[in-house]
């Protein structure tokens, strides 16, 4: 499957489960988005941009950290922005955009902090480094990149995950663990910060890193 369908493929698939997605996220990763929330406190910034937004339920919790000169999330998922349309009605300071993590509809040096939760884990290879580029671009120089992502997880889970993922990446959501450590530090990034949560048996990775 090239990237092109791979990509396609996996937004038809959380366009159809876009209602349910929050009761598997607060089951396995509400913990590691608090995680990132608490990281994103320690140093805020002014203008925020969340990459993969999903159905908003981080972007809504951002805006009551402190009020901000501009809050965006995008996400490709039509299914995922009108989630977080009715999520974010009423909730004042934010706004929402179709778009590609490959190609950000923005200029550079527009966002003092990035913040993007499970995305890379469900990216191809060779479009990781691509999508770390447009987030160093987007970023001030002395930005903040706060990430997510899927971890190694037990040898059991592990194995059972990764069989499920060769047969059908869709059966396990599209992720897998990735080194995104590594991905990271060769696209140019300072890691500050790295952490693993666990919740129910489930393993999540957050880092904080700033643009060499």
């Amino acid at each position: 499957m090239s990237g092109h369908q791979r990509l396609n493929t996996l937004v038809r698939f959380y366009d159809r489960v876009a209602p349910i997605y929050g009761f598997w996220s607060a089951l396995t990763e509400s913990k590691a988005h608090s995680w990132a929330l608490a990281a994103l406190r320690e140093d805020p910034g002014r203008k925020i941009l969340e990459v993969a937004t999903g159905t908003g339920a981080e972007l809504a919790k951002v805006t009551e950290i402190r009020k901000f000169e501009r809050i965006v999330g995008v996400d490709i998922s039509e299914g995922m922005l009108r989630q977080a349309q009715l999520r974010l009605k009423g909730v004042s300071g934010a706004s929402l955009c179709r778009a590609d993590a490959r190609n950000l509809p923005f200029p550079k040096d527009c966002f003092d902090t990035l913040l993007t939760c499970y995305l890379l884990d469900l990216l191809g290879e060779p479009d990781i480094p691509s999508v770390l580029f447009e987030f160093r671009r987007v970023m001030h120089s002395r930005g903040r990149l706060v990430v997510l992502t899927m971890a190694a997880q037990s040898p059991v889970l592990q194995h059972l995950w990764m069989c499920g993922y060769r047969i059908s990446p869709l059966l396990v959501g599209g992720c897998r663990p990735l080194d995104v450590r590594r991905f990271l530090i060769d696209a140019g990034w300072r890691i500050e910060r790295q952490d693993q949560v666990h919740q129910l048996g489930f393993r999540s990775e957050g880092f904080v890193a700033r643009p060499i």
